[in-house]
């Protein structure tokens, strides 16, 4: 029970911030960007540090790296999936002209290109997928702040 309470608290200090649609909207973006990629433990003081290089809400921030925290295998497994897909879109489907006689020597080569290849999609998928949902999430939020916010007061208040 209390940690619902202080997690209430949190809310009604963020919803009554002057200017709040815009600065926690930002603060809950900016949180969650590092959220696509792995920081290894420090993803809540990026957070943090990016919130406060862009004067957003450090709570919001550091409540939306708490969510990216358990949210972060399904990130990652997006993140792989649309590198892929941006790689199959790109690439250029060349035969290799390769005659070698040694097969071991062809499939050490073909596991060490196809682990850079994961490598690679993952990393063109964290940097699109962080893009795209901070401008996108951006605006949803800000919207649903800007519809919802009096009325969530209300009822947290109560």
């Amino acid at each position: 029970m209390k940690w619902t309470r202080k997690w209430r608290l949190t809310l009604i200090r963020l919803l009554r911030v002057k200017s709040a649609d815009r600065h926690v909207a930002l603060g809950l973006v900016v949180g969650f960007v590092p959220c696509w990629l792995p920081t290894f433990g420090i993803g809540a003081i990026l957070s943090a540090a990016l919130a406060r290089l862009f004067k957003a809400s450090v709570t919001a921030a550091l409540a939306s790296a708490a969510v990216g925290s358990v949210l972060w295998p399904a990130l990652f497994y997006l993140n792989y999936k649309i590198g892929g897909l941006v790689s199959l879109l790109f690439s250029r489907h060349t035969p290799a002209e390769i005659e070698i006689d040694e097969v071991e020597y062809m499939e050490a080569a073909e596991n060490v290109q196809s682990r850079a290849q994961i490598g690679i999609d993952f990393t063109v998928g964290a940097l699109i997928n962080s893009v795209v949902f901070s401008v996108i999430g951006y605006y949803v939020i800000l919207a649903i702040l800007n519809r919802y916010r009096v009325p969530l007061l209300n009822k947290l208040r109560s």
